[in-house]
């Protein structure tokens, strides 16, 4: 897929990303897994576009391969929860699955314990001004808001969802990070199956089935173009 000028950031050095097979840095490995992200992060990708929100992402070069814009990030990253996890239940005392009235917006600095970080923080440590902040909800929101309608036409649900920031040349705001069923929490209320590190089979071969059947309902298996 080639990034549309109507929508893309302004012109900026890129860089190749190799999708792993493991879940993060030290996580189980997943058969397929890099090659399933990237054909997610692709097809999501242009659900966001449509929706007016740069990001990062340029196209997709091989099987586990994806070109993305290679730009300063900022040092906070955004979870959009739409659900109650289970983290999420546990320390706000709600109950596990429950639907929330809008979707809350957390932040965390991108640095030691990752802790969580207000409004004030974030302009206090010099990471964004007020005004920065508002653009980075909005853009999460856009993102949340275009997944979800994708999402609910396959039956699923988005628990949760995180989000990375970068600023172009121009100091416009973008997202820097993909949607992959690495990044998100989706959940399948049809058949009771959660998607996500904490709910991944313990057997090898069963993980990799589960993430295979989640890219067919995603419309990002192989025999999708």
């Amino acid at each position: 897929m080639e990034r549309s000028p109507s929508w893309g950031v302004p012109s900026a050095p890129t860089r190749k990303i190799v999708l792993p097979d493991t879940w993060g840095p030290e996580g189980p490995q997943v058969a397929g897994k890099g090659r399933i992200d990237a054909r997610v992060a692709e097809r999501l990708d242009r659900v966001i576009a449509a929706r007016g929100v740069a990001t990062r992402f340029v196209r997709r070069t091989g099987a586990r391969e994806i070109e993305v814009l290679d730009l300063p990030r900022l040092e906070v990253e955004c979870v959009v929860h739409n659900l109650a996890g289970p983290e999420f239940a546990r320390r706000y005392s709600r109950r596990e699955g429950e639907a929330l009235r809008r979707p809350v917006e957390e932040f965390y600095l991108l640095a030691g314990e990752r802790p969580m970080v207000t409004k004030s923080h974030m302009v206090a440590f010099a990471l964004a001004t007020p005004e920065d902040v508002n653009e980075l909800i909005r853009l999460a929101h856009e993102l949340n808001v275009a997944a979800l309608a994708y999402l609910a036409e396959r039956s699923l649900k988005l628990v949760q969802a995180a989000v990375n920031f970068a600023r172009d040349a121009t100091g416009r705001l973008t997202v820097d990070s993909e949607l992959t069923p690495e990044t998100m929490h989706l959940w399948d209320p049809r058949q009771d199956v959660h998607y996500d590190l904490a709910h991944l089979p313990a057997d090898p071969d069963d993980a990799a089935a589960r993430y295979r059947a989640l890219a067919v309902l995603l419309g990002a298996d192989d025999a999708v173009p």
